[in-house]
């Protein structure tokens, strides 16, 4: 494998979600600085801000954490298959099962 510094030879495009400045050490989703976000909201309002483009509401927050609840539950027959899987094995190989 050859070295290729920088980003020559790997694809690039602009981004309407994210912003990176690296010079100036700035990272931003939908305009919020990443530094803010990870400081002051939770997994889900960030979610949230990526999918949509702002911050929720109290409302929109609860409706999509009950959402995000819902359909976070492991299915019975992944579990089945996840107790066969070895637990020292890498997770890409358990994901590729």
């Amino acid at each position: 494998m050859d070295f290729v510094p920088g980003l020559q030879g790997v694809p690039a495009a602009q981004s309407a979600i994210s912003y990176l400045d690296g010079q100036a050490g700035l990272l931003t989703y939908r305009g919020y600085r990443i530094v803010d976000l990870a400081r002051q909201s939770t997994f889900e309002e960030t979610a949230w801000v990526l999918i949509h483009g702002g911050l929720p509401t109290a409302l929109q927050l609860a409706e999509f954490d009950a959402d995000l609840r819902r359909n976070r539950r492991v299915k019975y027959n992944v579990r089945d298959i996840m107790k066969f899987l070895p637990i020292d094995g890498h997770p890409m190989e358990a994901l590729q099962t």
